[in-house]
């Protein structure tokens, strides 16, 4: 039977087997062609068929961090004002982080008791609050009862707020991380994971990602982590969104869906659903266009973002004997570092994204 099993018998199956091989080897040589990259004067870069600046990526991340701020602010805190809450700073909250507390359901503000009345700050506002407490209640049998119009409206809102914010993650957290890593992003400790994967650096005062991904996992079979930080504004805005809003969100699960069961340790997770890769493209294509006029990808934006670390932001740290720049060392360095940033290897970069012209000469 092993007989009919190979490339080499003269069998239909054998044929089947060639013809993928030859399928294979034609896509591993010329797929990456139409991803190549050109630059222009280190500023603006070609992908396919887009072409932004660096100025245009900055001007992205700049207005996604508006919006995202502002639904935050306007939608899910009901337009609260920030000195109710201005003692939530991020030196505040990372400093009672403990990242040796491995206990189910803790998290980076289970042990800060300065601050722990912030977590019923949502509930307090919209029962004292007239006009909200009419927004989001009715009356039945003298007791309040959410209504299924408000608390559908107010979902929606937090499913458009987290996902903006995992798209917001994926562009700002050093080289993008893949859609799939932040899709299982923890921000609390579980049972099946001991630790969680956000994480507070109590020396920087910053959220930092600790991802986990199996690339190579059929060959090594070892799990390995990137470590991804996010920067102050985007720490800031999932700090209060983790403090603020997540205990009124479990709360109205609780008062008006009766789900009793733990919550979930995922930060993006929607109704019992975690986003996917489509969901975060299909938002990096509708904000890109809003903001900079371009229809950005996941895949495209990782081959612009991946050629702006090389050709953009090269730090100039190699010299030679007579104090002059040894730009064959700095290239070198500079390739080594956005590869280092991909989580993986030099080769590997040049093989898979930003193709340069003698990367391909073979094909």
């Amino acid at each position: 039977m092993n007989t009919f099993f190979h490339n080499t018998a003269v069998t239909a199956l054998a044929e089947i087997l060639n013809l993928r091989a030859y399928a294979f080897k034609v896509n591993k040589n010329s797929s990456s062609a139409l991803n190549q990259i050109i630059v222009h004067n280190n500023q603006l870069i070609s992908c396919k068929d887009i072409t932004v600046s660096l100025s245009d990526i900055k001007d992205l991340f700049k207005q996604l961090t508006l919006k995202t701020h502002e639904i935050l602010f306007s939608e899910l805190l009901f337009n609260a004002d920030v000195t109710d809450f201005s003692a939530l700073t991020l030196s505040a909250l990372a400093a009672t982080e403990n990242l040796a507390d491995n206990t189910a359901h803790t998290y980076f503000f289970s042990h800060n008791t300065t601050l722990s009345h912030f977590s019923s700050y949502l509930q307090k506002k919209v029962l004292a609050n007239r006009t909200l407490r009419e927004q989001m209640f009715f009356m039945k049998r003298n007791k309040l009862m959410f209504k299924t119009k408000s608390v559908s409206n107010y979902t929606e809102s937090l499913k458009r707020f987290l996902l903006h914010l995992q798209l917001l993650m994926h562009f700002t957290a050093s080289v993008s991380a893949r859609a799939t890593e932040l899709s299982t992003l923890t921000y609390c400790n579980s049972i099946t994971s001991a630790q969680r994967t956000l994480l507070f650096d109590k020396s920087a005062c910053l959220f930092m990602l600790r991802l986990r991904y199996t690339k190579n996992f059929h060959t090594t079979e070892q799990e390995a982590s990137a470590v991804k930080y996010l920067c102050a504004a985007v720490s800031h805005i999932t700090a209060l969104y983790i403090v603020l809003v997540l205990p009124f969100k479990h709360f109205i699960e609780v008062e008006c869906f009766n789900r009793t069961v733990a919550h979930s340790a995922l930060l993006f997770k929607h109704k019992n659903i975690a986003f996917n890769t489509r969901q975060l493209s299909l938002l990096m294509r509708s904000c890109s266009l809003q903001f900079i006029q371009q229809r950005l990808t996941v895949s495209k934006y990782q081959h612009l973002i991946l050629a702006f670390v090389k050709y953009s932001m090269c730090e100039e740290l190699f010299f030679d004997e007579e104090n002059n720049l040894d730009k064959s060392s700095l290239q070198m360095f500079d390739a080594d570092i956005a590869a280092a940033n991909m989580h993986h290897s030099r080769k590997t970069a040049e093989s898979q994204y930003a193709r340069q012209t003698n990367a391909i000469q073979n094909i």
